[in-house]
């Protein structure tokens, strides 16, 4: 075991987030809640499939976005 101070956690956090691209972090998280969804033990297999399409449809709209503006 290594002690170290009691900021150095939250000081790497915030340059990791510095240094990943906005999309690249939004796609995080977008991953992160799909994964959520697909082994939550609290929802049946309609209310995941729901959940899941409507995250796939924000990640579509999200590329259309990010197409249009990059041309």
């Amino acid at each position: 075991m290594v002690l170290v101070p009691e900021n150095t956690l939250e000081r790497m956090q915030q340059r990791q987030q510095i240094l990943t691209p906005p999309v690249t972090q939004t796609l995080k998280n977008l991953d992160s809640e799909m994964n959520d969804i697909l082994y939550s033990k609290e929802l049946n297999d309609e209310q995941k499939a729901k959940l899941y399409n409507q995250v796939l449809q924000r990640i579509t709209i999200s590329e259309k976005v990010n197409h249009f503006t990059r041309s």
